[in-house]
């Protein structure tokens, strides 16, 4: 899953990785901008993700990125979490720094799947190319999620 922390609204990056890791034929769900804690450890849950990535663009977004982070770090199982974007680099411990290119974000969460094994992460839609060389995948583009009451 993939989104950015409470508080900000600088989801453009977050949603281009969604997309980039899509387009790499994974499982994602994008969850948007503004994301509450309980929401994050919600979905998590109710979606049984076995990796989560913040978006973090400013270094004001950081301590809402932290408290997501060490939230989601304390579920049984927790997830991975991945941090990516302009303020994101050694957020917190047990907290995965993603690299500032998108392309090779996603690379690197694409080949972590394949080394780990775990379904949940690996790639779980049929992926072929268009006339353009573009990776097309069968479902749906990334989805946006929020829990109720929101």
């Amino acid at each position: 899953m993939v989104g950015v922390p409470p508080a900000s609204q600088h989801d453009l990056g977050a949603l281009a990785f969604a997309t980039a890791i899509r387009r790499r034929g994974m499982d994602v769900l994008y969850v948007g901008a503004d994301v509450p804690v309980s929401s994050w450890e919600a979905a998590v849950r109710t979606r049984e993700a076995r990796a989560a990535v913040l978006s973090i663009v400013l270094p004001a977004d950081r301590a809402a990125a932290i408290a997501v982070a060490e939230r989601l770090l304390s579920q049984v199982p927790a997830p991975l979490v991945f941090a990516g974007g302009a303020a994101a680099a050694n957020l917190t411990g047990g907290v995965h720094s993603l690299p500032p290119s998108i392309a090779v974000a996603a690379e690197k969460l694409d080949l972590l799947a394949h080394e780990t094994g775990d379904q949940r992460l690996s790639k779980s839609r049929h992926v072929e190319h268009g006339p353009t060389g573009d990776a097309l995948t069968s479902g749906s583009p990334p989805t946006s999620a929020r829990s109720a009451g929101e």
